[in-house]
Parts: C-alpha cells; structure tokens; sequence
C-alpha cells in the first residue's frame, strides 16, 4: 500500500523533478499542463497568498502518485472559502492526479488522504480534468459518503485528428472556409502586402521572440493577457524550461515586417496543445491567425503530429477547422458540514435554475 506525503515547501517541490518525469511518462498523460516543468514554473511566480498541497504517494523510494493541488482563501457573495484546486487552477487547461494506468489503489490513497484533512478545505475543486487523468465516475464513488457532494460539469475542449495527413485534413475543412483563407491571401497580395512566417521550436526562442508576442497582444482586442511583469517573467521562464525538453513551438507571422499574430504552444507525443494566440487589430480585415494556422497544420502533418489540441473553450472558430468535443469535467467536492459552501454551490444555483423554469413556463402560458 503506497504511502501518501503532502508537500508543502518548494524546495521539496523542485526535488520531485525526476521522480514526477518518471512517474508522467508511465501514466499515459498526454498533457504539458501536468509535467512538473510546467506546474513547478507556475508555483515560483504565483505562489504568493496561496499554499502549497502537494500530495504524493511512495513505494519505497519510488513515486507511484501525485495529486497537485494548492489551497486558497476565496471569497463568494461575502463568504469566505477554503477551496481546495488544481496548482495554477484557472491558469491551466488541463488538470487532474498523476498515477499509473489502471492503478486505482494509489487514486484511492491519495483521496482518501484528501477526506482525512477535510478540516482544512470546505470545497475540492478539479478543472478540465480529462478521463484519463481521473475517471468522474470513479472519483464520485470515493467520495459518495453522507459528508460530501458531489457535482461533474462537462467543459468543452475541442480536439483535431490530422494523423499526420495534411490532403486528407485539407480535404476535410469546408469548401467555404479554405475559399475564405485563398480570399485573405488575395486580399494582401492586393494591398501589395508581403507576408512571412517564423517557426520556432525548443531552444529556438528566445526573449526578444516572447516580446514580439507580447507587443502583437498589446494591439489586439484582449489586451489584459502578458498585462503585468510578473507573467511577462513566467512565460520568459516557461518557454526556457520547457524550450529545453524540446517541447514549446511559436509561430508568428509577419505583414510587411510588422507582427501580425502569433500562435503558442506545446508539442508533445506527436500533439500539439494550443494553449495561446494573438492578433494584432489593425490586420483583422487580412485574418491573418487563420493563414499562420493553417500553414502550421500543414507543417506540422510533414514533422508526423497526429493530432491538435485547441483545449479550454467552445468557441465556434474551433469547428470550422474540423475540431471535435472530446470528453473533459469541471468536479467539485463539497463539504456537506459547511452550510456556506452548500448554499453557494448547490442551493442557491438549484433555486435559480427552479426560478427560471417557472419563468419560462410563466412566459409560455402569457403568450398562449
């Protein structure tokens, strides 16, 4: 029976470095999101107000499981709230335990070690947690007892197979939509516009390449991403880290020597997880994303990925490059002896949802 350690100071948390690499690569995981490069990264810069929960499971001298997790202090409607999540929470798009395929003895130690310290959470809440990271089903029963409750939302992440074909995927996408692209790239040809791509992988990029996609940002419509320092920092680090294992790749295309839009991400076992992309505004009538991805997709089929993943969200662009839902879960875990975090979490909502039957049924009886 494995033996559960929580983790609480960095400097343990930096120790785990080969250990956790191992334990990843025999849990077939297919997520940057949960390598300790990415997590440990995260926690150097964003750790302050928050504390560490690492939880991890030994055989001997050998790491079998890892749930990482850290707890913050929220507040909801006025309430304080103990909440219990995922390392990084929001900032990630994927989340979940760490554990050998199949080993369900090492997910039950290590959530039964969670319910013992149940005096310091009120809520344990899971992000985008994919099926193969951690079973909704599975987890539900560990935690079915009288003392919890239980609640699995479905989150949309759309995923494109390529299986490194770029005809059959050219093929695939709507006549319309590859019609639209040809047109953009008439468009600058036109305007007398010239436009180049750099691709970059692993060792390639360097600060100055993270500054082009910071400025593409400033002058995009979602201005708040890279705002502060402090993240400038973690990504500049981030792209170091992981830049090293050969793993991060940013393309960034150009319109008459100016940077246009960029697209950010992480490729790993023959995946590509498209964590982040930008446009400068003042290209918007060129959609120049749409050219730059396109021709990733088609490089990216000659180098051998078979799939992409465009991760968190149900954005309707998704569909038109052939994504398709795949299967991940919001969980939450709530303490039934904390009546603040039932109210918040399950009476309320469920008195709201009633309320707005009543009202559409109100709606159908006037109009009737």
């Amino acid at each position: 029976m494995p033996i559960i350690k929580q983790v609480e100071d960095v400097t343990e948390f930096a120790g785990l470095r080969q250990a956790w690499t191992e334990l990843y690569q025999a849990s077939g995981i297919q997520s940057t999101f949960l390598t300790w490069e990415w997590l440990f990264t995260w926690w150097k810069y964003f750790n302050q107000g928050k504390r560490l929960y690492l939880l991890t499971a030994w055989e001997g001298s050998q790491l079998t499981g890892v749930a990482p997790l850290m707890q913050i202090d929220i507040r909801k409607k006025g309430a304080k709230i103990k909440k219990l999540c995922s390392i990084a929470n929001r900032d990630t798009d994927v989340s979940g335990f760490i554990f050998p395929c199949g080993d369900l003895e090492t997910l039950h130690q290590l959530s039964e070690s969670i319910i013992q310290l149940q005096d310091q959470w009120d809520i344990l809440e899971l992000s985008d947690v994919p099926r193969d990271c951690l079973d909704p089903v599975i987890f539900e029963n560990i935690f079915s007892s009288k003392d919890f409750h239980f609640i699995c939302e479905p989150t949309a992440h759309f995923h494109i197979q390529i299986n490194a074909d770029w005809g059959n995927y050219y093929k695939d996408i709507s006549t319309h939509f590859r019609r639209n692209i040809k047109r953009r790239k008439r468009m600058l040809q036109e305007d007398c516009k010239n436009y180049s791509i750099l691709h970059l992988r692993g060792t390639e990029i360097q600060p100055e390449h993270m500054d082009v996609i910071f400025q593409i940002q400033v002058n995009s419509r979602y201005t708040c991403t890279y705002e502060t320092d402090l993240e400038k920092l973690f990504h500049k680090e981030l792209v170091k880290v992981t830049g090293e294992k050969g793993w991060v790749g940013i393309s960034i295309i150009t319109i008459d020597g100016v940077p246009a839009a960029y697209e950010y991400g992480f490729i790993h076992n023959k995946r590509f997880e498209f964590w982040h992309s930008g446009m400068d505004a003042r290209f918007d009538q060129y959609t120049p994303g749409n050219i730059l991805l396109l021709e990733m997709v088609e490089r990216f089929c000659s180098q051998g990925i078979q799939e992409l993943d465009m991760l968190r969200g149900g954005e309707e662009y998704k569909c038109r490059w052939n994504g398709k839902e795949q299967s991940y879960h919001h969980l939450k875990v709530i303490k039934k002896r904390s009546p603040k975090c039932m109210a918040l979490y399950v009476w309320l909502p469920k008195i709201k949802t009633q309320l707005q039957k009543i009202s559409i049924q109100n709606n159908h009886v006037n109009n009737n």
